[in-house]
């Protein structure tokens, strides 16, 4: 944890010292809502899955490359998982189960912006470390199922309102991808799929 502390701090440093000295540089704050789901090939047809209602909120930075290309670095809390009834639990023997699953992530984009009305696509790898995991409808802790880390591709669509020449208003539909098992049990293949609505104030430089 001290080792994910000091990146997260040295990452928004270096965001912060060159904004001061180069004019290509956007640093927000943004939130919202997410949907989330457990995807894993075992799960039968007649599974009965919904959705897990969450949140997910952090800080972004940006360096344009030029007037329509950006690299974006996010630091996201984002709460994943799944609700499930019906079906013999993934990890434990349960009837129904509802997995509770809190991530860090850093997603690292692309970020296209492909229209002078403020319009962008950013698209791009992410790195995700489990802070808790909880079976919360039998008030089990989970943590210890399930892998400390997870990997996948963040795709985003949104738009930038301008209120002034430095501060603009973001609004964003976005998808967190996951593409590594996230469970330590050897009979599933579990991984995340989210989808997230999020606003945000950015600030330019």
């Amino acid at each position: 944890m001290k080792k994910l502390i000091t990146f997260i701090v040295f990452i928004f440093s270096v965001f912060v010292i060159n904004s001061q000295t180069n004019k290509n540089y956007e640093i927000g704050v943004l939130g919202g809502i997410n949907f989330s789901k457990l995807k894993n090939e075992n799960f039968s047809t007649s599974t009965d899955a919904n959705q897990l209602v969450g949140y997910n909120f952090g800080i972004q930075g940006e360096y344009y490359l030029s007037s329509s290309l950006g690299i974006k670095v996010r630091l996201l809390a984002i709460q994943k998982g799944d609700k499930r009834s019906d079906f013999d639990g993934v990890i434990f023997s349960l009837s129904s189960f509802n997995y509770n699953l809190e991530y860090f992530t850093i997603p690292i984009m692309l970020s296209w912006h492909y229209s002078d009305k403020g319009w962008y696509l950013d698209f791009g790898p992410y790195v995700g470390f489990l802070l808790s995991a909880k079976e919360e409808m039998n008030r089990i802790d989970a943590k210890d199922f399930f892998n400390d880390n997870e990997f996948g591709f963040s795709v985003g669509f949104g738009r930038g309102i301008a209120l002034n020449e430095k501060i603009k208003l973001i609004a964003e539909i976005r998808s967190q991808v996951g593409i590594t098992d996230i469970s330590k049990s050897d009979s599933t293949n579990l991984s995340n799929l989210s989808l997230g609505f999020n606003i945000g104030v950015i600030h330019s430089f």
